[in-house]
């Protein structure tokens, strides 16, 4: 039960960060309007260089990168 239960509990974390990242880039696109989606993508952190990284990484990892000063 712990199992599943904690299961849930990391869908709602990676949920909760889909969503802050999805605001974020709303913010980046209505403040940036001279850049493409892909340079905001790559220019703010959101994707890296590194393909295989950016399917596996965890939706509350990428928030931390992005959120960094």
């Amino acid at each position: 039960m712990e199992k599943a239960f904690g299961k849930k509990k990391e869908e709602m974390n990676r949920l909760d960060a889909n969503r802050q990242l999805l605001e974020m880039l709303k913010d980046l696109v209505e403040k940036n309007p001279e850049l493409r989606f892909g340079q905001i993508l790559a220019g703010y952190g959101f994707i890296i260089n590194d393909p295989q990284e950016n399917f596996y990484v965890e939706s509350t990892n990428i928030l931390a990168r992005v959120q960094k000063p």
